[in-house]
């Protein structure tokens, strides 16, 4: 996907509150989609530098639809 800044934003939050939601660590989310931990930190930051093949790997986890 190629997202907009709003889009990589809300996608960020999506993957917190659906973490959240489950209360799955960030350790436990991080292995699951292959990603370290400051990655998935990033990403659910909103942080555009983490990438959009790790963000599709938690869209994937936590099906999450993306364009």
């Amino acid at each position: 996907p190629s997202w907009e800044k709003d889009q990589w934003l809300d996608f960020a939050q999506e993957v917190k509150t659906r973490r959240e939601e489950i209360k799955a660590s960030r350790r436990l989310v991080s292995g699951a989609a292959e990603l370290n931990m400051g990655t998935l930190t990033a990403i659910e930051r909103g942080l555009f530098k983490a990438g959009v093949a790790r963000a599709i790997k938690l869209a994937w986890l936590f099906e999450i639809e993306v364009e």
